[in-house]
């Protein structure tokens, strides 16, 4: 939908429906059965066929500078592959555009999802320095308001450059790392915890990322929970992860 604003700089309408429907062999790209499906559709200036092939690229965006880093369609599409499903995109120039999202239903009943047993609360006690790197600035934004309620002190960056330039200045204060993975420039996330790593070992590193931990090969030990935060996640899984990794004996997130 930020996408659909952005693209009628004049105003439009922007149209969402759901629904169910089943989908035979030739239709489905992964499977025929019943999908539930969501639609939106704008009125905006569309896009030519050449933009069109490379919009789930991470990092592909025909914004300006500043004004987006491209990995909102690039993490709908991961999200929708790991879950069996697909998108379709009709769009011309002056023509809008409509993507419909279809999601594979299962039979198999929904799993339990435990909160976990401790909601952290502010608590002067907990007054350790995170450094939080992230890209999306309303995420950065809300990390850094959930942990300073909970007492933690944060400091920003939003690429891993600018975390190199304040771990300069400050690695002193520092005692965990948050980044996300997958950043525009270089190194990515777990580049940059490997340089911070090699001068402090005893760092705490968080990595978190909306696509799956699959992708990043075998020389990323991630473990849920633990040292991984996959995106999104609630509130509650943030305050937990850390302060499990500033006290190990808490119970598993």
């Amino acid at each position: 939908t930020l996408n659909a604003r952005d693209a009628m700089p004049r105003g439009g309408l922007i149209t969402i429906s759901t629904g169910v429907t089943h989908l035979t062999a030739a239709q489905a790209e992964t499977r025929a059965g019943l999908y539930v499906h969501l639609i939106v559709s704008d009125t905006g200036i569309g896009m030519d066929a050449a933009t069109r092939d490379r919009i789930f690229e991470p990092f592909f965006t025909t914004k300006e500078v500043s004004k987006g880093t491209g990995m909102g369609l690039a993490t709908v599409y991961g999200i929708v592959s790991q879950h069996g499903g697909f998108i379709e995109v009709e769009t011309a120039p002056g023509c809008g555009a409509t993507f419909r999202v279809f999601l594979p239903v299962t039979e198999r009943a929904a799993e339990s999802v435990e909160i976990p047993r401790f909601i952290a609360e502010p608590d002067a006690a907990q007054e350790h320095t995170v450094l939080v790197v992230e890209d999306d600035e309303a995420v950065r934004a809300m990390v850094k308001d959930v942990l300073e309620h909970h007492s933690y002190r944060v400091i920003e960056a939003e690429n891993a450059a600018a975390a190199l330039a304040v771990w300069r200045e400050r690695s002193g204060e520092i005692e965990l790392l948050l980044t996300d993975m997958v950043m525009p420039g270089e190194p990515n996330g777990f580049g940059l915890s490997q340089q911070l790593l090699g001068e402090r070992p005893d760092l705490k590193v968080i990595y978190t990322s909306g696509y799956s931990a699959d992708l990043f090969g075998s020389d990323v030990h991630l473990e849920d929970g633990r040292n991984y935060l996959p995106k999104p996640y609630l509130t509650a899984k943030l305050t937990a992860i850390l302060r499990r990794a500033f006290e190990p004996e808490v119970a598993s997130v």
